[in-house]
């Protein structure tokens, strides 16, 4: 199942359905301020860019394109690590935070 890693590069994911279960899953490796089961909606965030220092994951609807941003609105860049294709609807809940990928074994995967 494939997972979402900041150095990965750009995940392409072409039909993910909240109705169907989807989740995205990010191992906390490479992802500062991500912490497993401890994930706040607070941390998530729609638009262009982190609204503040607590934004971790950023979607823009509009292009489909998800970002990971270390610092919120610090100095750092997001950086991006998807691109859903279908343009969905996201919101915190559609996140699942792992410390390692073996945790995420039941959880079904668009991919």
């Amino acid at each position: 199942m494939p997972l979402l890693h900041p150095t990965d590069g750009v995940d392409q994911i072409s039909d993910f359905s909240r109705q169907e279960g989807d989740k995205i899953v990010l191992v906390t490796q490479g992802f500062t301020g991500l912490n497993p089961n401890n994930f706040q909606a607070s941390q998530f965030t729609l638009g262009r860019r982190a609204k503040d220092g607590d934004d971790r994951l950023v979607y823009h609807r509009r292009s489909g394109s998800l970002f990971y941003d270390a610092d919120g609105r610090g100095g750092a860049a997001q950086v991006k690590i998807a691109t859903l294709d279908n343009k969905p609807g996201l919101g915190a809940n559609d996140f699942q935070i792992v410390a390692s990928p073996i945790a995420a074994a039941p959880v079904l995967s668009p991919f």
